[in-house]
């Protein structure tokens, strides 16, 4: 599981456009989910699941922050 995790970060500092549109996109679900939300109650189970994908949109946006950061700080 480290590997992968690894294996994903070298894989997005390796492109930084790659990591800066990732980020963006995952915010943009991100903001659009809570939108939806926001305005239409949603049932136990899809609060849940919005939830989940909330959560590992937010690893998304870490990981590509941590590997935009350490490629600038490589150039």
């Amino acid at each position: 599981m480290f590997s992968f995790v690894y294996d994903l970060l070298v894989l997005v500092q390796q492109n930084l456009f790659f990591s800066f549109g990732v980020m963006a996109a995952a915010l943009v679900m991100a903001v659009a989910g809570l939108f939806l939300m926001r305005e239409q109650p949603l049932v136990e189970r899809q609060r849940v699941l919005f939830l989940i994908y909330l959560i590992l949109g937010l690893i998304v946006v870490l990981a590509c922050l941590f590997g935009g950061l350490v490629l600038l700080g490589q150039l």
